[in-house]
């Protein structure tokens, strides 16, 4: 299978060792995995995971002219850019609720009051 995994952020955190352990290991069962990226992304970025460097990293933009047998949206953003690419199957892994990472918007802050948005 052709598997395509949307990433929000390649840089160390617990929820992309938690991606790459997956796509890793589909892809040492045999799988072709490629994570996707908004913008194309240095090595260096996941270079702090072992086993993220064989997989294949792609920018939407070129993964946009794939076909996929399964693409895999990772964060909350990810779902509104699913019908940006091509695939037979299209699924949401949800690690946490999003929400739970946002502050309580201050209508008077201008710093905090987007947040609601993002819950």
């Amino acid at each position: 299978m052709k598997i395509g995994f949307l990433l929000g952020w390649p840089q160390i955190s617990g929820g992309s060792y938690v991606i790459y352990e997956h796509a890793s290991r589909l892809r040492e069962s045999g799988h072709e995995v490629i994570i996707i990226t908004k913008e194309y992304v240095e090595p260096e970025m996941y270079s702090w995971h072992p086993s993220a460097d064989m997989l294949d990293w792609l920018p939407l933009a070129d993964a946009e002219k794939e076909q996929f047998d399964l693409v895999i949206a990772t964060w909350w953003e990810s779902p509104f850019l699913l019908h940006l690419l091509t695939a037979d199957y299209y699924v949401y892994f949800v690690q946490s609720i999003e929400s739970r990472f946002w502050l309580e918007p201050d209508l008077t802050n201008h710093d905090t009051r987007e947040n609601e948005l993002g819950k």
